[in-house]
């Protein structure tokens, strides 16, 4: 088992280029402006690549949000989805058995973790600010990811105008707005045409535009545990602190709470189409 220390992109790529089953990356915090992937590397059960936190420092990937990301202008569509020429701090392409514990990141834009035709990854422990995404999946072959007691706070600004003096429109992109705030329409966990097999548990998010949203088949397995607002969370339920936008956004699988009056109603909006059969909807409130 070998362990790396990385205090910069480059070295962070030279661990993520040397890594094998059972190693560890510490990463410290500083300037990590650009992208690592993790690319084809595979751990294997009870040993995994881990990628950990070295010190309690910010890893900061020194982007700043840009409403004309995405294709299109802000006033006339939603932003799309990221691909892997976008920024992120780690993209992780055909991997096997890695675990991401414990690590702060901020100042990513679009993603802080990209993750694409990979399986068995976990997700956990780590304090995430900024970013459209925090998590963006995708590929046939992904499956198997366990994300758990994260931290994520979208809008970190010291105002938190996201949902307090940002009109919804502006955020989404289009809807007769001029969309300037557009790269807020993301999410926590985003995915688009993975197998399945989620689980999202004991997650905290905060000034955020989405919770989860999974594109998927209609036979994947995906396990998202209670939205709960508390002020003292306990159990394995994810919980989220502030107002959310509308309850089904587009999307085949959207899971979010959705304050109709601050702090007082939360539910979760289920909205799941099958490949194979017409839309269907189905709300789902959680006690």
């Amino acid at each position: 088992m070998a362990e790396y220390k990385v205090r910069c992109p480059a070295e962070l790529q030279r661990a993520c280029d040397r890594a094998e089953a059972g190693d560890v990356i510490l990463v410290y915090g500083g300037l990590y402006d650009t992208p690592s992937v993790l690319r084809g590397r595979q751990g294997r059960p009870g040993r995994p690549i881990v990628l950990c936190a070295a010190d309690a420092g910010w890893i900061c990937g020194g982007q700043v949000p840009d409403p004309y990301w995405g294709g299109t202008l802000p006033s006339t569509d939603a932003p799309r989805k990221p691909d892997v020429t976008d920024f992120a701090f780690l993209l992780i392409n055909k991997c096997r058995h890695v675990v991401i514990d414990g690590l702060r990141i901020r100042r990513c834009w679009p993603s802080i973790l990209s993750i694409k035709d990979s399986d068995h990854l976990q997700v956990r422990n780590c304090m995430l600010r900024g970013a459209t995404y925090a998590i963006f999946a995708k590929g046939a072959q992904t499956s198997h990811l366990l994300i758990e007691n994260n931290d994520w706070q979208q809008d970190d600004s010291p105002d938190h105008d996201l949902w307090y003096r940002l009109d919804w429109r502006r955020a989404h992109g289009n809807e007769g707005s001029d969309g300037l705030f557009r790269y807020f329409n993301g999410g926590f966990l985003s995915a688009k045409g993975i197998a399945g097999k989620v689980v999202v548990r004991g997650n905290r998010i905060r000034d955020a535009y989405n919770g989860v949203r999974i594109t998927t088949s209609a036979t994947a397995a995906i396990s998202l545990t209670s939205w709960r607002h508390t002020a003292s969370p306990s159990g394995m339920a994810n919980w989220r602190a502030d107002r959310s936008s509308n309850a089904r956004p587009p999307g085949s699988f959207t899971s979010q709470p959705t304050a109709r009056q601050p702090a007082l109603a939360w539910s979760v909006g289920l909205l799941f189409r099958a490949r194979v059969r017409p839309r269907c909807v189905r709300k789902v409130t959680v006690r």
